[in-house]
């Protein structure tokens, strides 16, 4: 993915009292959050508390931050500092709350070791080689590359830790440093999900998880089969393929190209694109490179509709058996379907490549095809309707790449035309050989 600048990551890295803190932007026209750890600003109130601009912080330097709100959760030593909105534009920061296996991450702050004479402090990085876990309390023990001096971690609290794709993973608590003599203590941070559920608490606008405004946030897990090399190499071939039509879909509005779908689902419940985790986005981008491929359509604004008469895409968002889809999905998220539609599920169990297209039958008696020209109500016409359509799995389209590599290891053409019959074949309900 796209990553940010080190100018634009020490941009958002504000000065809090003694202090260091994240400038947030939540999804609110009324203000933006400053994220820190609570002991920061514990013993003061309303204007003893301070927010600072450095010189890092671009078109911000100079500008008062007027503190609106301040919210906390005392056991999690975690504080969100409401503030004033600001006109500028502030570079947008995603919110990670899975840390397993996060190495490469770093850490900004204001050390106060590094106060000149005119009050100002220089900006920070520090690098983390390895996240170790959950601790007791909560929170999370990590491993800078090097030893800290003691000197160099006050004014690091509150200070953010961003993972490799500079996602904010959490909050700095406390560093653990060198002395004259040994290394003490540990190196702990307060969990993002921490300040995500102490929005909620407040009735406090949520922050986006993600830039949607593009597939770039999922572009390096999008068939991605680093974790096995050897299957990587079987794969390699049409990887390369795949690659040079994926350009199209990264520029593509991931955000539009949900909502449109839902829109012609035309259901009651609408699902928040801000609540779909990122395996699921990676799943839809490889739903729609792999509809570009099968409809030889481009990937735009307008791709939904070419795409709806044959493959409609519906999230569940719930840990369901695409054969147990029928008697436990949630029908508020369908309208009107046409029998002809098959139904493409996001968000649910990958269970493999044999077991992703649960076919339907898909026979509607003549009596009532007069009364269905507008498509199926499945909303007011009940949960057996469902029987009609055939239900494939969203990680299908992965999955064949998982089912065929020792096939497209062999190939040395014709690989994107093989994998789109593939898909065809299964989908048709037709066996997978």
């Amino acid at each position: 993915m796209a990553l940010m600048t080190t100018d634009e990551l020490k941009s958002i890295a504000v000065r809090v009292n003694n202090g260091s803190g994240v400038l947030i932007t939540p999804l609110s026209a009324d203000y933006h959050y400053v994220f820190t750890a609570n002991h920061v600003i514990d013993a003061v109130e309303g204007d003893g508390i301070h927010v600072r601009f450095n010189d890092v912080c671009g078109q911000l330097v100079g500008k008062v931050a007027n503190v609106r709100d301040i919210v906390r959760n005392e056991a999690m030593d975690a504080a969100i500092i409401v503030i004033d909105k600001l006109e500028e534009t502030i570079p947008f920061i995603g919110i990670e709350c899975n840390v397993d296996g996060k190495k490469d991450c770093r850490h900004t702050d204001y050390p106060r070791c590094r106060k000149d004479n005119n009050d100002h402090i220089e900006c920070a990085i520090h690098r983390i080689i390895e996240i170790k876990g959950t601790v007791q309390g909560g929170f999370i023990e990590y491993e800078y590359d090097k030893q800290v001096p003691k000197d160099e971690i006050e004014g690091a609290s509150g200070g953010g830790i961003f993972d490799d794709n500079y996602c904010l993973i959490g909050i700095h608590k406390q560093s653990a440093y060198k002395d004259d003599k040994e290394f003490l203590g540990a190196a702990y941070l307060i969990p993002s999900q921490v300040y995500v559920d102490l929005l909620a608490a407040n009735n406090l606008a949520p922050v986006s998880r993600y830039d949607l405004s593009s597939f770039q946030p999922f572009a390096d897990f999008l068939f991605d089969f680093s974790s096995n090399k050897r299957k990587r190499q079987m794969l390699q071939g049409i990887l390369s393929d795949f690659a040079s039509v994926k350009p199209e879909l990264l520029t593509a509005n991931a955000e539009n190209l949900f909502r449109d779908f839902q829109e012609h689902l035309g259901g009651q419940r609408k699902i928040d694109p801000q609540h779909v985790e990122r395996e699921d986005w990676v799943a839809f981008g490889e739903f729609l490179l792999a509809m570009k491929l099968l409809l030889e359509i481009c990937i735009n604004d307008d791709s939904v509709d070419a795409i709806v008469n044959q493959y409609q895409y519906a999230h569940a968002g719930e840990d369901i058996d695409l054969y147990d889809i029928r008697e436990n999905i949630d029908t508020r998220l369908f309208g009107r379907l046409n029998p002809e539609q098959k139904i493409v599920v996001g968000g649910i169990r990958d269970q493999g490549f044999d077991c992703d297209v649960n076919p339907g039958n898909g026979r509607i008696p003549n009596i009532a095809r007069a009364a269905i020209a507008d498509g199926l109500d499945i909303a007011n016409g009940g949960r057996d309707l469902l029987h009609k359509f055939t239900f494939i799995n969203a990680h299908l389209f992965r999955a064949a790449l998982d089912k065929y590599a020792p096939m497209f290891e062999k190939m040395t053409d014709d690989r994107l035309a093989f994998y789109c019959q593939k898909i065809k074949e299964a989908c048709n309900g037709m066996e997978n050989v």
